[in-house]
């Protein structure tokens, strides 16, 4: 598969091998055969983000986060019922 994915990136726009992400590097990236420490992750996102951004002409930012924000704190005179212990 690598040979042809290697063969054919250059000529398809939305296929980016990075393949190589790994090469040269000496630390311990695996936790088995098929996955990587978190480490590895980080390497990977790294380098699939300067795709991103060299495909965007160095002008690429990433989308707004979709996580909530955190919620208000409550006013000392809110208070939260006591429980009653009947």
């Amino acid at each position: 598969m690598y040979p042809r994915v290697h063969e054919i990136a250059p000529c398809e726009d939305h296929l980016n091998d990075i393949a190589d992400v790994f090469d040269g590097q000496t630390a311990f990236l695996y936790v088995d055969w098929n996955h990587v420490v978190p480490e590895g992750n980080t390497l990977v996102a790294e380098r699939m983000l300067a795709v991103l951004d060299e495909r965007a002409g160095g002008r690429w930012t990433p989308p707004p986060s979709k996580t909530p924000p955190p919620p208000a704190s409550r006013p000392a005179s809110v208070r939260a019922a006591a429980p009653s212990g009947r």
